[in-house]
């Protein structure tokens, strides 16, 4: 195992810069520029991205050193990764960051338009509603969403099979008793084996869908039988079913001043730190363990204001993670990196970028840090004029990704004692 500092660090890795016209003097103004250094966490990030790459996962880290990554990458794959790479130097951060994208829910519009009038029952599923438990004629229940909301009914019908009673359709001694599985084919060689459909997302209910009534007719007497027979006729319930496209300047809408104010009112019950943004209609929290994401998403899904976009419960979504130093690593580098800007007081320096080098000149040891490295640029006279063309032109064209001394022929064993220096060899 390699740990963050066994690295030569008198070449000092860097990750960007400032530069800073000075105005004191027209004749004798020039520059400073404040080169950035690279912390140990961002060494091992550039290092991660690799590592990752190679695992077929590509995350990009910012200046912060977050990343985005699924669930099961950073259970199985990060944070054994920084383990086995890293030991104790660098570690992912206890906190790990929740955004959900949310849209008004159009469903809830609906009911607002309908008012005491509740002609219908409905649903949004992403970009359309279903609408059920009907007491109407269908053609008044067209015309209502279509006038107020745009709402077109696609050539989609189905029914619905609520199961009462039950928090699980899967997760009851009937479906023990009767070995029934939910799958499109057998598990076992056992006859005595039943099978059954999916349930809905919600587990608590059966849906089938066709382009018209008819069409699911007898799919739909078969699994009406199925489900009297396991879970018992008195707890089944049907529902009609029929489904609406939402039009897309509709679907996309922003919330209302009265919808965000109710869902901002909802946020600030839970007790965990979330932020909103009405204009973004994004939520955000943070969170130590997967229960308390799981609890405070339920809470979130349950505002009747809004509809999720994406859920945090998908495989596919993306947690906000950080990687950090610990503050042993922080201060054994800080120190070496300060030992190394005294050891370098009067030389000149180089400044390497990804496509060339150029001579910066001395490095302000009293003004440098370990965050800093600080490079005053002279104007006074034609060929300091001249040299600072040459940095602002390297500048332009090039960043800066790290800095070393400039090694004359009779000082060239001096990188080498300060490596020893630093490593104690």
């Amino acid at each position: 195992m390699t740990t963050i500092n066994d690295t030569n660090i008198a070449t000092i890795k860097c990750k960007g810069y400032t530069l800073c016209k000075n105005t004191e003097n027209k004749n004798t103004a020039g520059y400073t520029l404040d080169v950035i250094i690279k912390t140990p966490a961002d060494s091992a990030c550039e290092k991660i991205t690799k590592l990752l790459a190679e695992k077929n996962i590509y995350a990009k880290f910012d200046d912060g050193n977050y990343t985005r990554l699924s669930r099961t990458d950073i259970e199985e794959i990060i944070d054994p990764l920084l383990a086995e790479n890293f030991g104790n130097d660098i570690k992912r951060s206890s906190k790990i960051g929740c955004t959900i994208k949310v849209r008004p829910s159009i469903s809830s519009r609906i009911f607002d338009a309908l008012g005491p009038n509740k002609i219908f029952d409905c649903e949004q599923i992403d970009k359309v509603i279903n609408i059920f438990n009907l007491k109407t004629d269908l053609k008044e229940a067209d015309k209502f969403l279509s006038e107020n909301f745009g709402l077109i009914r696609c050539n989609s019908a189905g029914i619905i099979f609520n199961i009462k009673g039950v928090n699980d359709v899967t997760q009851t001694p009937a479906i023990e008793q009767l070995n029934v599985s939910f799958s499109k084919t057998y598990n076992t060689d056992n006859t005595t084996e039943i099978l059954m459909p999916k349930p809905h997302c919600d587990l608590k209910s059966y849906r089938t869908f066709g382009n018209t009534l008819n069409d699911i007719k007898e799919k739909e007497e078969r699994l009406h039988d199925f489900l009297n027979f396991i879970y018992g006729a008195e707890n089944v319930e049907r529902t009609e079913v029929y489904t609406y496209n939402i039009p897309f300047e509709c679907y996309m809408s922003g919330f209302n001043n009265n919808e965000w104010e109710h869902i901002q009112k909802h946020i600030k019950a839970f007790k965990v730190y979330a932020t909103s943004s009405a204009a973004d209609g994004l939520i955000h929290f943070e969170f130590n363990n997967w229960n308390n994401m799981e609890k405070t998403f339920e809470q979130i899904n349950k505002i009747k204001r809004l509809c999720i976009v994406k859920s945090p419960l998908q495989s596919s979504y993306k947690f906000k993670i950080r990687i950090y130093e610990t503050q042993e690593c922080s201060n054994k580098y800080k120190k070496a990196i300060v030992n190394t800007i005294k050891d370098l007081d009067g030389k000149d320096m180089i400044c390497k970028g990804n496509n060339g080098e150029v001579r910066i000149g001395k490095l302000s040891v009293e003004e440098s840090d370990a965050h800093h490295l600080v490079f005053h640029i002279p104007c006074s006279n034609t060929k300091e004029r001249k040299n600072a063309d040459d940095i602002l032109s390297f500048l332009a064209n090039d960043t800066i990704t790290e800095a070393t001394p400039a090694i004359d022929t009779n000082n060239g064993n001096w990188f080498q004692k300060i490596w020893t220096k630093i490593n104690g060899k």
